[in-house]
């Protein structure tokens, strides 16, 4: 479907973890489809590994497992996207260009079961808060910064507009996250809004 695609060009295929890291590293793709459910471990390492190491790689997974669970931790580690395996090659394709376009595709079955999930949750309560500081302080630089990775800016943008070093923003980043117990920009924009922080 890739291959055949004349809006997207296809860079490495892996079956595994340990390739894909190291496939990923290569080539630093605009767009990763995963798998959450692969022989040497999980999906959720490899989008540690993107967030970790600053890729400039939109996460989709792409999975069988539809499941609250897989879901959530799928997201909050950092996914842009989620789509089940039984979706069209034209809707897999749509989807990869709405994400490249700032979106964040998913699966109307997903949609519907993470509207379900939070709907169970009480309003203004957080679904992970056995994990949560309810005390947690953001200084005013931190919360314009995670205003603005809300929206979808980058910590270079972030720098540009804020008239900071992009090392300055990252450090402030680093810092959000360890406050909000969170390693990725996903994350921490899920945590302050159920803590509504911004």
């Amino acid at each position: 479907m890739l291959d055949s695609s004349q809006y997207l060009s296809f860079s490495f295929a892996s079956t595994n973890i340990l390739d894909g890291l190291q496939k990923l590293k290569q080539y630093a793709p605009d767009v990763l489809l995963l798998d959450l459910g692969l022989p040497d471990g999980s999906g959720i390492d490899a989008i540690h590994y993107v967030n970790d190491n600053a890729l400039p790689t939109g996460v989709i997974i792409l999975s069988a497992f539809d499941d609250e669970k897989h879901v959530v931790e799928a997201i909050s580690a950092g996914a842009v996207g989620y789509l089940l395996k039984a979706e069209t090659h034209q809707s897999i394709e749509t989807s990869i260009l709405q994400m490249l376009s700032g979106g964040s595709p998913i699966s109307p079955k997903i949609a519907r079961d993470l509207l379900g999930y939070f709907r169970q949750i009480p309003s203004g309560s957080d679904p992970q808060v056995e994990t949560v500081d309810e005390g947690i302080r953001l200084t005013k630089r931190e919360k314009e910064i995670l205003t603005k990775i809300a929206k979808g800016f980058t910590c270079k943008e972030i720098s540009e507009m804020e008239c900071l070093s992009y090392h300055t923003i990252a450090t402030h980043v680093r810092n959000i996250y360890k406050k909000l117990s969170v390693s990725s920009r996903a994350g921490a924009v899920f945590e302050a809004y159920n803590l509504r922080l911004i």
